[in-house]
């Protein structure tokens, strides 16, 4: 990113899934889906269950209010996961 003159933050993490807000949603729809899978079921059915149970998350203010907290984390753990 520096070769074309994108600035990072100092120490910041290459990767950290605690700071991708999709990461904490699938987290708690997948154990749902995961649970009524079915071998013969259709793309169709299976994607209708997944925008469900993604819906059924709290809130998106949720995540957003938490991020804050959890860049300071992240930057003190040098990007290794978070004990939730």
């Amino acid at each position: 990113m520096k070769e074309h003159g994108i600035a990072t933050l100092p120490d910041w993490p290459a990767y950290s899934p605690e700071l991708n807000p999709q990461e904490h949603v699938w987290s708690r729809a997948e154990p749902e889906l995961r649970e009524s899978e079915a071998d013969d079921e259709s793309f169709e059915h299976w994607k209708k269950k997944v925008i469900k149970a993604v819906g059924q998350y709290p809130s998106a203010e949720k995540l957003v209010a938490s991020m804050a907290r959890r860049c300071k984390d992240c930057l003190a753990r040098k990007g290794a996961m978070l004990d939730e």
